[in-house]
């Protein structure tokens, strides 16, 4: 799991973002898909013959195919990724974020900086940026 960031509400969302993004090919099959999702224990890895996602597939997207009964072995993560990605500026604030992402329903945006790809937030790095930390002493 990778280690919270902190921030602020205000802050921009640079701050927290996660630089270093999980990726696979199209043509790799959801059993690679998941064993990336393992191996790196991230929950999302975007789709992409280069840098720039064309798609992204989560653990959900992971389940619903399982659920199925679909062959994982046989299925490629072009045909289960999601398409219609969510995406922000670098210089958008914390809980503008958090506002997007609760009107898209969706649990991880991309951030771009220009029109390269910066970088992922999760809904978990945006709540440790809202949620002060308390002593638990």
């Amino acid at each position: 799991m990778n280690p919270v960031k902190a921030g602020r509400a205000d802050s921009p969302i640079r701050d927290i973002l996660t630089e270093a993004v999980a990726t696979v090919h199209p043509e790799a099959t959801l059993r690679e898909v998941a064993e990336t999702l393992a191996g790196h224990d991230i929950g999302v890895v975007l789709v992409s013959p280069i840098r720039d996602a064309v798609g992204m597939i989560s653990e959900r997207d992971l389940v619903s195919v399982l659920a199925s009964g679909e062959d994982i072995d046989a299925r490629r993560a072009a045909e289960a990724m999601s398409t219609e990605l969510v995406s922000t500026t670098v210089d958008t604030t914390v809980t503008d974020v958090a506002q997007l992402m609760n009107e898209a329903g969706v649990r991880h945006v991309l951030v771009r900086d220009g029109d390269n790809l910066a970088g992922l937030v999760s809904i978990r790095d945006v709540l440790a940026a809202l949620t002060p930390t308390r002593d638990r002493g």
